[in-house]
């Protein structure tokens, strides 16, 4: 971005993807943005309200969902209010509140949360991390704070290097890895970072080339990438870096043609996907996007039907899935899309109740309806959410006997 019409695009595609990216509420009021985590067997979905309040739906095994029991929720429950941005990691959460306070709830692990603790347990209700604090990011086994003076903060797994201080030592607190960022994105064991002149740059696991970097060689201190990027997104095996020309690029692991080029042949430079992109995302082996003229399209793993085809077909080139989207999350075997109308749907894996309605999976976008609340209901249950945390349960951490998914590796 060294150019004043690059900076602008940044802001754009900012306002597009968070500003309008719109749900319906129960009375037609709009949800401001979703996200798509959890496991195989541990999905969860986020939901950010029209008033900074934060819903969530789907397993409970590590404490992801965040209100403060081990029950899975087949319906969107509240958890937080006055929260401006959210990030559902395979196994933990992240919520960013308008007082730019991070928050996070889920399992430990090796740190992921930041506050301190590591090993088999999880909050069940969320805990101040850090403030000011810009935006933040799940990854599999850590996380990512981007606070308000550009630094990049990290904590949790650090096996392949992805917190980009220059060990492989797990962080249970946060470690500063770089400044000047403007965007950071937390993927399967790496991370993409989006310095303010529009370079990208990335460390962890480089097994399948999604670094970028043109090698298979993992870093563990961050190495550029590419110039002139708008947008970033870190999957499970695979990134996407949206330019400001529109165009996508993508690297990494194409067994199944997430990377949308063709092809099922990875790539340690990353390959041209498509033009006249607005908004990307990537999943779990499979990508998601979001062009100029408002449609979604869709890429790779499909067995699930996250692609939202009507079929199981796994395409190696994009297909259009939607019209009239605004917004996109792509989990591990499950799809989210927001549109113009303000409507919340979602497609794909369902076995954890993560997209919130009835039924085992999806092949075709259903809507998500929020259990047809009223303005007073929601009112109303959020005021009991207030009362159950006036006994200080952020500090409740459960001990779990068994390990959940090591999505990390």
């Amino acid at each position: 971005m060294k150019t004043y019409s690059n900076k602008l695009s940044f802001v754009f595609l900012l306002n597009f993807v968070v500003a309008l990216s719109y749900g319906h509420g129960a009375d037609g009021s709009g949800f401001k943005a979703v996200s798509a985590g959890g496991s195989f067997n541990a999905s969860h979905s986020l939901f950010l309200g029209p008033d900074g309040e934060v819903w969530a739906a789907g397993s409970n095994l590590t404490g992801a969902v965040g209100d403060g029991t081990g029950y899975a929720r087949p319906t969107p429950t509240l958890i937080m209010t006055d929260v401006a941005s959210i990030s559902a990691g395979p196994l933990h959460s992240l919520f960013l509140k308008k007082d730019g306070s991070v928050w996070a709830v889920g399992w430990v692990g090796f740190g992921a949360l930041g506050d301190g603790h590591a090993g088999k347990c999880a909050r069940i209700t969320p805990v101040r991390i850090m403030t000011g604090t810009l935006d933040v990011s799940a990854g599999s086994g850590h996380s990512l704070f981007l606070k308000q003076d550009g630094t990049v903060w990290g904590s949790g797994y650090n096996g392949h290097g992805e917190l980009g201080d220059g060990s492989k030592t797990d962080r249970s607190l946060p470690v500063q890895i770089l400044a000047d960022v403007v965007a950071i994105s937390a993927g399967g064991g790496f991370s993409l970072f989006l310095k303010k002149d529009g370079s990208v740059w990335a460390s962890g696991n480089n097994k399948h080339g999604q670094l970028g970097d043109g090698s298979k060689t993992e870093r563990t201190l961050p190495v550029r990438v590419m110039t002139n990027v708008v947008a970033i997104s870190a999957g499970k095996n695979h990134s996407l870096f949206l330019k400001g020309d529109g165009t996508v690029w993508g690297s990494g692991r194409n067994t199944y043609g997430a990377l949308g080029d063709g092809t099922t042949a990875g790539r340690v430079l990353p390959a041209l996907i498509m033009t006249d992109v607005a908004a990307i995302s990537a999943g779990v082996e499979f990508s998601l996007f979001v062009k100029t003229d408002e449609t979604v399209w869709g890429t790779g793993m499909n067995r699930f039907g996250q692609l939202g085809t009507g079929t199981k077909l796994e395409p190696t080139t994009p297909v259009q899935i939607m019209e009239n989207v605004k917004g996109i999350s792509a989990g591990e075997n499950f799809s989210l899309f927001l549109t113009n109308e303000g409507a919340v749907f979602g497609v794909g894996q369902n076995g954890s109740r993560q997209l919130g309605v009835e039924g085992k999976k999806f092949f075709t976008p259903v809507e998500i309806t929020f259990c047809g609340r009223t303005r007073s209901e929601i009112e109303a249950e959020k005021q009991a959410w207030k009362k159950t945390m006036r006994n200080d349960r952020s500090s409740f951490i459960v001990p779990i006997l068994t390990d959940p998914p090591r999505t990390h590796e």
